[in-house]
C-alpha cells in the first residue's frame, strides 16, 4: 500500500486504525490514509468502502465519540 499521509495526526488529531481494513483513516476527513494495493486478491483491499465512515460510522457530541 502507498502512504498518502507520512504521520499518524490528520486534522491535527490522531488517525484511527481498522483492523479489517488494515489501514488507518481520519474520522474527521472520511478519508483513508493510504491507498488501495494493486492485488486483485487482497483479502484487505478487495472489500474496503471508498470512505471509511460508510464502514465505520460515528457521530459527534459535545467532542465525545459515540
Amino acid at each position: 500500500m502507498t502512504n498518502l499521509k507520512m504521520n499518524n495526526l490528520c486534522c491535527q488529531l490522531p488517525r484511527s486504525y481498522s483492523e479489517e481494513y488494515d489501514c488507518y483513516f481520519c474520522k474527521s476527513c472520511n478519508t483513508w490514509s493510504e491507498s488501495k494495493c494493486d492485488d486483485i486478491n487482497c483479502e484487505y483491499c478487495i472489500n474496503r468502502p471508498v470512505f471509511p465512515n460508510d464502514y465505520h460510522p460515528f457521530q459527534v457530541n459535545k467532542g465525545v465519540e459515540s
